[in-house]
C-alpha cells in the first residue's frame, strides 16, 4: 500500500506531522536497509520533485490505522492518490484519487478479475494502463499519468510497534 500527497499542498508537512496524521505517536527512525524486525511495522516517507510518497512496507499502516478515513480527511485539502497492489488481500488492485477536495476516482478489482467498484471519470492514461497484464505496471501507469514522478530525492524510514499484530519469536522465525 502506498499513497501520495502533492507537495504544493503538503510542502509544510514535517515528518512529525505526517506521523501524527497517521496516528503514530511512538516510532523509531530507521535506515531503509536496516534489518527488518518482525514485531515492528515499517514504512517510508519519500520525496520526489512534486509529491510526497508514503510507502507501507508490510501493510502495517493499512491494517492498523484507518487509512481510508485518514485519506478522506486529507483529501479535503490535498491532492492525494492511494493505491494497493495485492499480494495478501481480497483485491488485485485498488486506486483512490482525491483532488480539489473531492473523491475523483475509485477503482477496485478483486482477485477474480471482477470490477467491484468503478466510481468517477477514468483518469488520463487509465485505458492504456488497464490493458497491461501486470498489476504493478497498471498502477505505475496511472501514477505516472497523474504526474507523480519516481525521481526520489530523499528517503526516510520509520518503524512502529504494532500491538495488534502477531508477535513472533524472532529466534524461531
Amino acid at each position: 500500500m502506498c499513497f501520495f500527497i502533492r507537495k504544493e499542498n503538503a510542502l509544510n508537512f514535517t515528518d512529525e506531522q505526517l506521523l501524527k496524521l497517521l496516528l503514530i505517536e511512538e516510532y523509531n527512525s530507521i535506515n531503509a536497509l536496516d534489518e527488518y524486525k518482525l514485531k515492528y511495522e515499517r514504512f517510508f516517507i519519500v520525496e520526489s520533485k512534486n509529491w510526497i510518497h508514503i510507502i507501507d512496507d508490510n501493510y502495517g499502516l493499512d491494517f492498523t490505522r484507518n487509512i481510508k478515513e485518514i485519506l478522506i480527511d486529507l483529501g479535503k485539502t490535498n491532492e492525494v492518490f492511494y493505491c494497493w497492489i495485492d499480494d495478501c488481500g481480497p483485491y488485485q488492485f485498488e486506486w483512490i484519487y482525491y483532488k480539489d477536495g473531492m473523491l475523483k476516482r475509485k477503482y477496485v478489482v478483486n482477485t477474480s478479475d471482477e470490477i467491484i467498484e468503478d466510481y468517477g471519470i477514468p483518469l488520463n492514461g487509465e485505458k492504456d494502463a488497464l490493458s497491461l497484464k501486470d498489476n504493478l505496471e497498471k498502477t505505475c501507469g496511472i501514477i505516472s499519468s497523474i504526474g507523480i514522478d519516481f525521481n526520489l530525492l530523499n528517503i526516510r524510514g520509520y518503524e512502529f510497534f504494532n500491538p495488534n499484530d502477531f508477535i513472533f519469536n524472532e529466534e524461531e522465525y
